[in-house]
């Protein structure tokens, strides 16, 4: 694979509450890319090692339309450890790029995406970030 645009986006997941479970997912907020070569992929982080968290997925090109990660067609699901006592966090590492079709991408020359990233508990609590 070749990559024409690279961004990566560490998301830091802390807890000072009871332990809990939290599913994530990506939101378009607006972009004006029209086609389906913008991806996205999570990661995790061990030492110096990176390793896949979930599946290549094409980031949404409709706006409100969401994307979960997803690792082999199944939710993450992250576990957030108990922080009463002492604050817990874990790191994930988003890494969003151009893929190249081996085609003309004129269609996705100067274009921009903004997005929001959520995490949602099984209790229903969320945390967000906007991207661009």
């Amino acid at each position: 694979l070749e990559y024409s645009l690279c961004s990566i986006y560490k998301l830091n997941l802390s807890n000072t509450g009871e332990a809990q479970t939290m599913t994530g997912y990506i939101t378009t907020l607006s972009t004006t890319y029209t086609s389906n070569n913008l991806k996205y992929q999570l990661y995790t982080k061990s030492g110096s090692t990176y390793s896949s968290a979930s599946d290549i997925k094409a980031l949404p090109i409709v706006t409100n339309a969401t994307s979960d990660f997803s690792l082999n067609s199944n939710n993450i699901n992250v576990a957030l450890n108990d922080g009463t006592s002492s604050a817990y966090s874990t790191d994930y590492y988003l890494v969003i790029w151009l893929s190249d079709p081996g085609t003309n991408q004129q269609v996705d020359s100067n274009k921009t995406y903004n997005g929001k990233i959520t995490f949602v508990s099984t209790n229903g609590d969320t945390v967000s970030a906007n991207f661009s």
